[in-house]
């Protein structure tokens, strides 16, 4: 694989968005303050 392929890079951008998206859903289900006292 190569990893300087604009294709590849092109993924990753992706990928990235996602795992933001993703953690900021999970922001709006977890209250971390109380989660974390746990």
């Amino acid at each position: 694989l190569d990893i300087d392929s604009p294709i590849f890079n092109r993924f990753t951008e992706l990928e990235e968005k996602y795992l933001v998206t993703f953690v900021d859903k999970l922001n709006e289900y977890i209250d971390w303050e109380k989660f974390l006292k746990n």
